[in-house]
């Protein structure tokens, strides 16, 4: 479990310096990156040296930063959600906030990227902390942004 890890993607959402919010998101979202963070390897983990380690299932080597889980495993992770209650979170994850928390492990005959197979696990992703910070940057600029009838 990487300690360094969940602290940089709780960094985010601490109080900054001038006082104000950090960044705010739904509970279960948190929840979610939080358990990415405390599962995946960090870069510096003596199990990374030669830069990979742990095989995913499929022959797939995790880079750091990443882990693997059944679907099933982490919806119970996250309070026992449904499955589609789930892919909404990360769906919200990557739309509302650009933060994509999970590597593709494949391409479907279109060419889009296939992040799940049947009998194979996904890999989720810590964001780098560039992603993390850009995401809290584009919510800050969002609430300076008068809202409709605030005129």
């Amino acid at each position: 479990m990487s300690r360094k890890l969940k602290d940089e993607v709780m960094a985010i959402f601490a109080r900054l310096e001038n006082g104000e919010k950090g960044m705010e998101m739904n509970p279960v979202e948190i929840t979610l990156l939080k358990t990415i963070a405390d599962r995946a390897r960090h870069e510096t983990d003596p199990e990374h040296e030669g830069g990979k380690a742990r095989d995913a299932g499929g022959g797939t080597m995790l880079e750091p930063r990443q882990m693997w889980c059944t679907n099933e495993a982490m919806c119970q992770e996250l309070g026992n959600i449904t499955n589609d209650y789930r892919k909404r979170v990360i769906r919200n994850l990557r739309d509302k906030y650009g933060l994509d928390v999970r590597v593709p492990i494949g391409k479907d005959k279109n060419g889009a990227p296939k992040y799940a197979v049947s009998g194979r696990s996904p890999i989720y992703r810590v964001p780098t902390k560039a992603e993390l910070q850009a995401a809290l940057k584009a919510q800050l600029e969002q609430r300076k942004q008068p809202r409709e009838g605030e005129l």
